[in-house]
């Protein structure tokens, strides 16, 4: 079993169930301003202080484009983004989508470009996780050959227009969202769709290793 596989198995935390309660005081009948101050501690719930995420199962967000934060929030808000009730979407993970959509139905475009800017313009911290040194070597040539480097540059280090930063992401979300890409249960580019379909799970494996190098 992989680092993220047994990661992706752990028990949740008293962490997800504390900031579980904690939203529960904020949807679905508060009505937000395009004001960062009252509407990040709400986001910090779950993506953490400025961003940064100490959850394994949420996304680091500190340092990503505005137009991926921008649009991201767009689909959750008109329900573009598919978040069903898959095998690769239960427990935690579903319960903290199903969160997220609650409180962010309530924001107007001002409020969600008002996130944007505000998190574009923190610092992206790389996760603490282990890795395989071989695999992630493997996953170095997966990334390049697999043309990942066409849209997630410097190693998957840079965020820019719809590419997120991957390296240093935590590998159990990255893990979730490429098997359901793979799966064709969630949608990018279709360049990088295809790309993955290809993948096998050990290619996969390689790449969650090779982002979870990349602390630097």
């Amino acid at each position: 079993m992989s680092t993220a596989q047994a990661e992706r198995k752990a028990r949740p935390s008293r962490w997800f169930f504390a900031s579980i309660a904690g939203l529960s005081l904020f949807f679905p009948t508060m009505a937000f301003s395009a004001n960062v101050g009252t509407l990040t501690p709400v986001c910090s719930g779950c993506h953490g202080p400025d961003g940064i995420s100490s959850n394994s199962t949420v996304p680091t967000i500190a340092g990503q484009a505005y137009t991926l934060i921008e649009d991201n929030l767009l689909a959750f808000r008109d329900q573009q983004r598919a978040c069903g009730e898959t095998e690769l979407l239960q427990g935690e993970a579903a319960t903290l989508v199903s969160a997220m959509r609650s409180v962010v139905a309530t924001l107007e475009n001002q409020d969600i470009a008002a996130l944007a800017e505000f998190y574009e313009r923190q610092v992206f911290v790389p996760a603490r996780q282990p890795f395989d040194p071989s695999l992630a070597a493997k996953g170095a040539r997966i990334h390049q050959q697999s043309n990942c480097e066409l849209c997630h540059s410097k190693g998957g280090r840079e965020s820019n227009s719809m590419a997120a930063i991957l390296a240093g992401q935590w590998t159990p979300y990255l893990e979730r969202s490429l098997l359901r890409i793979r799966a064709g249960e969630r949608m990018g580019p279709k360049v990088m769709n295809e790309a993955i379909r290809q993948m096998s799970d050990g290619d996969i494996d390689a790449l969650l290793n090779y982002s979870a190098s990349r602390r630097d």
